[in-house]
């Protein structure tokens, strides 16, 4: 497990990196909700705005690096779940159980993320080092890597 209480101060942070970082998952929510119908506007907005910010503070790269590597997942569930009903739609496809368990799963998946997303932009505009069960493993390997 990565520590990040040796050298991480939350109140050595300036207002503009809490709203920096926290911004990243605002931008996620946003960019879903404008792109809804192509779920790849979501993941270039979130690289965009990574590449807008990396030269910033460790904590802000985190978040944005986060943010970013969490849609990834997001993006691929959308699009096939996407592909699969324009073809189902449009297409030779029929509505199975595997096509309503998928559906269901992505729905539940959105949701969590949302949920994810907005908890964390309250956090990180606290100014906490909040992070993800997964991709904020990733994260930590990244930015955090020197700390043990």
């Amino acid at each position: 497990m990565v520590s990040l209480t040796k050298s991480f101060n939350p109140l050595d942070l300036t207002d503009r990196e809490k709203e920096e970082a926290s911004n990243a998952y605002l931008m996620t929510l946003m960019a879903g909700f404008v792109g809804l119908p192509l779920p790849i506007v979501n993941l270039i907005a979130s690289v965009a705005y990574f590449l807008m910010n990396r030269s910033k503070s460790k904590f802000v790269r985190f978040h944005v690096f986060q943010a970013m590597v969490s849609q990834l997942f997001i993006v691929v569930m959308n699009s096939i779940a996407l592909s699969w009903t324009l073809t189902v739609v449009f297409g030779n496809g029929t509505i199975s159980d595997y096509y309503i368990g998928y559906i269901v799963a992505a729905l539940v998946f959105n949701l969590l993320d949302i949920i994810a997303n907005i908890t964390a932009a309250i956090q990180v505009r606290k100014g906490k080092l909040y992070s993800f069960v997964f991709f904020g493993v990733w994260a930590k390997m990244i930015y955090y890597k020197d700390f043990d």
